[in-house]
């Protein structure tokens, strides 16, 4: 009598490479121009069977989910653990090919007041908007340490900006993202082609709260940062940070990408430019899917400013909230915290991998060739550079041009963008 055997091999307990999984998927993917350490493979397939089992309903055939079957559920395994791996190395490719601002300072470190001076050009104190908030002046016990200006929300449509000169250049303007400047709800200072903000509405129903609510999400995300967020949190002993249960495809960077990747590939005759504005890494850090295991806490070295009483610093800094919040935090739960900024760094730059991939294959479509020379172009009138308001000065080398900023009170700025054209 022959009776029919079924293995079943749960959770790699039963069969098993030799050596480790990361060693396999190393090797394999090497001959697909992929270079990754196995350590950091191994590290990535595992924290990629745990996402990917998060998401598919216990007691279902995960292979259902997928349109094509179990090719296509494996396929998907096999992209995310090597999206995974070889998140970090985007930024380090990124940076050899493009810009890299080497003295950049923030004028003012919260993101209003550094979103208004990077969007002007001008420092906070001429732009007015000093903090975070809504239109709220300092109280008056604070005026000596921080002057007697109030913060001015929205930003006035009077302050020039840099999406409108842009726009009244003709081209299509696209944000998605944390705004913050006043108005959230409604598109402004140029960008009023495509205007998919969250956080600061309202209502508090923003685009990507409304696809959350669509997906199911809505209650995880408002009961995570409830949890994990400031307010209530120094009561409860929570500390701020986490691994969120929604899944990476609905996390909020994902979806400001996903935006992003739209506007792209609904393009028109039009130049464009486009913001998206990555609210990742900010507190509370929540990390989704692997990014949160993807560093361990033990291997977190704490900064010196960890031990700093901030005795030294002004009292608005020491009565702050986020202050109170995490002034009692063991050093376990600061490289906790620290290890989950990290993943959502590492979110980030595998997001900014899949904008750099969109703009590649929106090039080779389109066949796209540098002009010789500015003049050339005549379909639309070419911005000058918006902080002097002269033209650029544009060099063309075979498949490269330079575009230099000209001189600012005779000192030559120091910036230029690489393009690279498309054969």
């Amino acid at each position: 009598m022959r009776y029919p055997v079924v293995l079943l091999d749960v959770g790699g307990t039963l069969i098993g490479p030799r050596g480790s999984f990361g060693e396999v998927y190393a090797e394999v993917f090497s001959e697909f121009g992929v270079r990754c350490d196995s350590e950091r493979f191994n590290t990535a397939v595992y924290a990629t069977w745990d996402e990917m089992n998060r998401s598919i309903p216990t007691g279902t055939d995960r292979y259902a989910h997928f349109d094509d079957g179990e090719h296509g559920y494996w396929r998907r395994f096999a992209q995310r653990a090597v999206e995974l791996a070889t998140g970090e190395l985007i930024g380090d490719r990124l940076a050899a090919a493009g810009l890299k601002l080497t003295r950049a300072y923030v004028p003012l470190p919260q993101c209003s007041p550094a979103r208004a001076s990077m969007f002007t050009g001008r420092y906070p104190h001429q732009h007015q908007m000093l903090r975070v908030g809504d239109g709220v002046e300092f109280p008056e016990e604070w005026q000596a340490e921080v002057g007697p200006l109030a913060s001015r929300t929205p930003l006035p449509q009077s302050v020039p900006s840099l999406g409108q000169a842009f726009k009244a250049a003709g081209y299509r303007m696209g944000y998605t993202g944390p705004w913050h400047m006043g108005g959230d709800e409604t598109p402004h200072h140029g960008w009023t082609d495509f205007w998919r903000t969250y956080r600061y509405w309202k209502d508090g129903r923003d685009f990507y709260v409304q696809h959350l609510e669509r997906h199911g999400w809505a209650e995880t995300f408002h009961e995570e940062h409830r949890h994990y967020g400031s307010a209530g949190a120094i009561e409860r002993g929570t500390f701020p940070s986490g691994a969120s249960t929604i899944p990476v495809e609905h996390a909020r960077t994902h979806w400001a990408v996903d935006q992003a990747i739209e506007f792209i590939e609904s393009r028109d005759r039009r130049p464009w430019m486009f913001c998206c504005s990555i609210k990742d890494p900010h507190p509370p850090f929540i990390s989704p899917g692997g990014f949160a295991e993807l560093v361990s806490p033990d291997e977190i070295e704490l900064p010196l400013s960890n031990a700093d009483d901030l005795s030294t610093k002004p009292r608005t800094l020491r009565e702050s909230v986020q202050h109170q919040w995490v002034r009692n935090m063991a050093e376990a739960y600061w490289r906790r915290l620290i290890a989950h900024y990290y993943g959502l760094v590492e979110m980030a730059d595998h997001h900014v991998g899949r904008v750099i991939e969109a703009l590649r294959i929106f090039g080779a479509r389109h066949q796209g060739q540098l002009p010789e020379r500015l003049e050339d172009i005549t379909d639309l009138p070419v911005p000058s550079d918006p902080v002097t308001g002269r033209s650029f000065i544009y060099l063309r080398d075979g498949e490269t041009a330079i575009l230099r900023g000209p001189a600012l009170r005779d000192i030559p700025l120091n910036y230029e963008i690489e393009m690279v054209g498309s054969q």
